[in-house]
């Protein structure tokens, strides 16, 4: 790993560990179902209820984190799921300390 990607990790990692929220600008946008483009998402720290919601509502590891996730950031678990794998990767990792990961 390049010294530049270490940066960016470090950084991303410290943003979630200061604060209760952090954004990401996609990548690949989406388009949300009823029109209009996300660029840019911002999470919210998920709160217990959300978590517990999460789990009631998705069965599965990947389906619990999308639960958890889409709610965290306000937007349907349908539109989430169309988040491409990039940028799927670069939210967990910033997420990490909010879903026992960090």
């Amino acid at each position: 790993m390049s010294s530049n990607q270490n940066q960016n990790t470090a950084a991303e990692t410290t943003a979630v560990d200061e604060g209760a929220r952090f954004s990401h600008t996609l990548i690949v946008p989406i388009q949300k179902d009823g029109g209009g483009a996300i660029s840019t998402l911002t999470f919210d720290e998920p709160t217990i209820d959300d978590m517990i919601l999460a789990e009631e509502t998705s069965t599965g590891t990947n389906a619990h984190v999308v639960a958890t996730l889409s709610r965290s950031c306000g937007i349907t678990q349908g539109d989430f799921r169309k988040i491409k794998a990039r940028d799927y990767n670069v939210i967990l990792r910033k997420a990490g300390p909010w879903l026992g990961n960090g």
